[in-house]
């Protein structure tokens, strides 16, 4: 059972918040968890200075015009909502800060310095990229008291980037535990693939390597659930392959529609590479989510996927960009529906016992009140 945070009732003078750029979207299920378990005593968000508070703006329309025009004749572009953050946390008397992403962090240290908050960074992805705009993070890394990353993968990469060490936690996100209750029909030859329709997604791959086992398995079926600027792509791929009648892209869901397209599917697919601007996965919840799904899962040794996937175990891995090997994976899974249910089973294992939702939620609690502690 998950133990949310109880800080008001532990520390009765401690003030938390968790700031995003923007209220989660329907992919960010990591976000939404943070917010639902740890309960902050207020949630920022609206870009890389926050405007908004607990669903309200931080300041007046007025005042925020005019502080721009100060702002312009200081030539200091974002003075006018710096200021007014800074204001807020100082007012409301926060004392600890847990920032989703590492450049959102860069942008509020100096302000965390100032205020003397302990300042906690969650980074997820391109963040702790060379690619990255990474601008501030040399201060931030000073400034931080810890650095949340996703996978080891991603703590070397932050290391790279010039983080210490010592400062950095590993600490996979994890699943909506409502996917253990996912009933897999391991009979039928539906595929489900879940996730953004974007470069490091790179959703066409699915649609390709589909083609492929297409004609020996005529009753096979894709559906393709999420949104983004590659959908058109797809569609139209989709539609030259003549593949209308086979794949199904159904647009972004929630978690309850989610699991009916789970409960109806019995293998995963994700096909993730490092895109060209350097943006790659963190440790993708959906995969996490297929594996306690008990859905076998075929992906690429891309990131934390390596670390979520256990090869030829839990489903196949294969390398970015191989379309052909990840068909020829597809192919031996559609062949077997014992084997499916024998990788399925043994990835939802995997999945309880080293990425569940509360032993990241438990480790959060951790950091967060030492961070309260020591402030």
């Amino acid at each position: 059972m998950l133990e949310k945070l109880m800080l008001n009732k532990n520390l009765k003078h401690s003030k938390f918040a968790i700031i995003a750029p923007n209220k989660p979207a329907l992919s960010e299920t990591f976000i939404q968890a943070h917010l639902e378990y740890l309960e902050p005593d207020y949630f920022f968000y609206g870009g890389s200075i926050p405007l908004f508070c607990n669903e309200k703006s931080i300041q007046p329309f007025w005042l925020r015009g005019l502080r721009r025009m100060v702002g312009e004749i200081k030539n200091r572009p974002n003075w006018h909502d710096l200021v007014a953050f800074r204001n807020k946390l100082k007012r409301e008397k926060v004392n600890v800060i847990l920032v989703e992403y590492g450049t959102l962090g860069a942008s509020i240290a100096n302000v965390c310095k100032d205020l003397e908050i302990q300042l906690v960074v969650h980074f997820h992805g391109i963040d702790a990229t060379k690619k990255a705009d990474s601008s501030g993070y040399e201060k931030m890394f000073q400034v931080a008291t810890t650095i949340i990353a996703v996978s080891n993968t991603m703590k070397e990469d932050l290391i790279g980037l010039g983080c210490p060490t010592e400062k950095i936690v590993v600490n996979p996100c994890g699943p909506n535990p409502v996917f253990e209750q996912v009933n897999t029909n391991y009979e039928k030859q539906n595929i489900i693939a879940l996730g953004r329709f974007v470069n490091k997604k790179a959703p066409y791959y699915l649609v390709l390597a589909f083609k492929k086992i297409s004609k020996k398995f005529p009753d096979a079926r894709l559906t393709m659930v999420g949104d983004g600027p590659l959908k058109e792509v797809c569609t139209n791929l989709i539609q030259y392959l003549k593949l209308n009648d086979k794949i199904q892209l159904v647009g972004a869901r929630n978690k309850e529609e989610i699991i009916k397209y789970f409960n109806e599917s019995s293998i995963f697919i994700q096909h993730s590479i490092e895109s060209e601007d350097g943006d790659k996965e963190g440790s993708p919840v959906a995969v996490m989510e297929a594996g306690l799904a008990a859905l076998p899962i075929i992906s690429t040794r891309h990131a934390g996927i390596n670390e979520t996937v256990v090869d030829n175990i839990t489903g196949f891995l294969v390398d970015e960009h191989d379309v052909d090997t990840f068909a020829e994976k597809l192919e031996e899974l559609l062949t077997s529906g014992e084997m499916r249910k024998e990788m399925g089973m043994k990835g939802r294992q995997h999945v309880k016992n080293h990425f569940s939702m509360e032993n990241h939620i438990s480790i959060l609690n951790q950091i967060i009140l030492q961070a309260i502690k020591n402030g």
